[in-house]
């Protein structure tokens, strides 16, 4: 009868096998809440980015000047892992009411009219874990509306 009783069912190791068990899952939902992060970081960066443009637009600065507010504002918030970051240069269009005419013509009610910026920006995201496997393109879009009176002299 006693040597039965060392055989009996015991609980020392099971939580350490149930560790064994789940420890992987927990590792791997940590390594993509990281890398969610990581994405999403960039793309608030890359939207930072045209915001600055956008400001520029809208303090009434030249295509030009818009253009190098981008690329300035690309060099001095862009990450290390950023290199690839693709900010095009702002598209304008001159709009009467939903009607894009020529900018510097007048809309039928005689008044001036506005301007819309469009900014946008692409990334190639690659999985910080996952590398190329995971990559996805990020992109970033903004538009501004801003009365034609308000956009810088463009040659």
């Amino acid at each position: 009868m006693k040597r039965l009783a060392t055989f009996r069912p015991g609980d020392s190791g099971a939580a350490a096998t149930e560790f064994a068990l789940l420890a992987p899952v927990l590792v791997v939902l940590l390594l993509s809440t990281v890398d969610v992060a990581m994405a999403i970081n960039q793309k608030m960066i890359m939207h930072h980015i045209l915001r600055i443009g956008a400001d520029a637009g809208m303090r009434g600065a030249s295509s030009e000047e818009i253009a190098d507010a981008l690329e300035t504002a690309a060099e001095a918030n862009a990450t290390s892992r950023m290199a690839a970051l693709d900010v095009q240069a702002p598209s304008l269009q001159c709009l009467c009411a939903d009607t894009v005419i020529a900018c510097g013509g007048t809309c039928a009610d005689g008044t001036g009219p506005g301007a819309l910026y469009q900014f946008s920006a692409t990334l190639p995201y690659e999985s910080f874990f996952g590398g190329e496997r995971f990559a996805i393109d990020l992109d970033a879009q903004l538009a501004i509306q801003v009365p034609t009176s308000s956009i810088g002299d463009d040659d």
